[in-house]
């Protein structure tokens, strides 16, 4: 049944791709681009006068976190801010065209086109224009903001010093959902939300503007599948998780998130506890004897999360060679990250054909409350 939905999924992508070179046609859940914000960089008696004076040029270009901050670094999810710094010498209001333009490390455009271009009018001074947005998956590596200041038929430029974009590339990018652009699941293989206990929510925001909030009430499962892998023997994901405080008892355990083979056999998990009064992680992975290679148990602050999974099958029979990577980072990263990875596994008969994000088995009755998840990314 999965060989032959995979053919004519296949068949469908050919021809959507055929459809999309044709008609130059955006992607699906592409939002519209945001409007540009005035923000003051410094005040008008600071604006350099030469050589420069009485004209409107491109000044700087740089990236913020949601609040405006400088930042050079994000996860696929978050909020970006593309910033323009605009310097009017002319002591008066002027109009001017303000485009923007991102660059992926491959040289392609990132976030919805060629360029987002405004007419403006901007004060005198150095004032930075900017544009928020999220940060997509698949194109991880570093990006550089171009920004273009049109004034009087002359145009000037200038370029950021690039910023880092964790997660998927464009040549390993598998699936993602950043919970942003739709709230129907569409976009996964399957779902079991019991009757709406799996929701896009803005209260559950982690990165962004929403989240997915996990409402257990009771003990049924709930889950996201995406079917993307293909007998893959290597596979990585991403994801942000929060207990937000959930009800849980001393020894109550379910997996938060799980990876199989083509037969439904549970190949990696990320085990979710309540220890000692404290919420714990554990990664655990399936070698080729049928035994589970676990890492120790990681007490973590009833906070945001990011987690981050890799793993590889070894080469061949006797290599002995497959690995795993776990690490667990609060978010905002305030330090104390946890990593561990192990290269000895012998798992070369393993194979990733489908993942379940949410608690989709061991649910105890002691466990109530609301947890959110959010950002999920994954690539080869």
């Amino acid at each position: 049944m999965k060989t032959r939905r995979r053919i004519v999924y296949a068949a469908v992508l050919v021809a959507l791709f055929a459809l999309l070179v044709g008609s130059g046609a955006a992607a699906a859940q592409e939002p519209a681009p945001p409007t540009p914000v005035p923000h003051l960089i410094a005040p008008a008696g600071e604006a350099p006068q030469s050589p420069d004076a009485g004209t409107v040029t491109a000044h700087d270009a740089w990236t913020g976190d949601s609040t405006w901050a400088y930042r050079d670094w994000f996860f696929p999810g978050e909020t970006i801010t593309y910033v323009v710094g605009v310097n009017n010498t002319t002591g008066s209001n002027k109009n001017i065209t303000l485009a923007y333009t991102v660059y992926g490390p491959d040289g392609e455009f990132i976030d919805g086109g060629a360029a987002w271009t405004y007419n403006l009018t901007t004060g005198p001074g150095i004032v930075g224009w900017g544009i928020q947005y999220i940060v997509p998956a698949g194109h991880g590596g570093y990006h550089t903001l171009v920004g273009n200041v049109t004034y009087q038929g002359n145009t000037t430029t200038a370029y950021s010093p690039g910023h880092l974009v964790y997660g998927s590339a464009s040549w390993n990018h598998l699936f993602d959902d950043l919970f942003e652009w739709t709230s129907d699941f569409s976009n996964w293989s399957a779902k079991q939300t019991d009757s709406g206990d799996l929701h896009y929510d803005p209260s559950a925001t982690i990165v962004g503007t929403q989240g997915l909030a996990v409402v257990i009430d009771d003990n049924k499962p709930l889950y996201l599948l995406d079917e993307t892998p293909w007998s893959e023997w290597t596979y990585s994901a991403a994801f942000f998780f929060d207990p937000n405080s959930i009800v849980m008892k001393n020894g109550n355990i379910h997996n938060i998130f799980v990876e199989r083979d083509g037969a439904g056999l549970l190949i990696n998990i990320v085990q979710f506890r309540r220890y000692a009064n404290a919420y714990q992680l554990r990664f655990q992975t399936r070698t080729d004897s049928a035994k589970y290679v676990n890492t120790p148990w990681q007490t973590i602050g009833d906070g945001p999360h990011r987690l981050t999974i890799g793993w590889s099958a070894a080469t061949g029979p006797g290599y002995k060679n497959g690995s795993y990577t776990f690490g667990i980072e609060p978010y905002p990263n305030v330090g104390g990250s946890w990593w561990w990875s192990k290269y000895n596994i012998d798992n070369d008969t393993r194979r990733i054909d489908s993942v379940l994000l949410g608690p989709s088995s061991g649910i105890d009755k002691q466990t109530r409350g609301t947890y959110f998840l959010d950002g999920f990314d994954s690539w080869r």
